[in-house]
């Protein structure tokens, strides 16, 4: 795999990402073609054995399970906090459908964003 810095952070990434809006709680009223938690589980553990350590997601992608899926696979895996690098969004708001959901940023939804 190969990897690139971010900026001067002394941050690498590989220079593969795992989109996260795939994963989470499958929903009628907004992703109805997510993945559970044990596939979302098995996609991780082959994307880490493969070097990728850069994971996407956001906090409303479906109704915010994709963050706490991706949370479990990476406990369940054993894979140390340190060794992956999440990209989320917090400007957008949780379980609204893609359209329109942008919000301007405020300390609530970010906080709201970080939990």
């Amino acid at each position: 795999m190969k990897y690139e810095r971010i900026a001067d952070t002394g941050i690498e990434v590989s220079k593969i990402c795992i989109g996260g809006m795939g994963f989470g709680k499958a929903s009628p009223d907004f992703h109805e073609w997510t993945i559970d938690q044990d596939a979302t589980t098995e996609v991780l553990k082959a994307a880490f054995n493969a070097g990728i350590n850069f994971i996407d997601t956001a906090n409303c992608y479906s109704h915010g399970t994709s963050e706490e899926y991706i949370a479990r696979a990476i406990k369940t895996l054993g894979i140390p906090r340190e060794k992956v690098v999440l990209a989320s969004k917090g400007l957008l708001q949780r379980g609204k459908a893609w359209k329109g959901s942008h919000q301007p940023r405020n300390r609530r939804n970010t906080q709201t964003a970080r939990h």
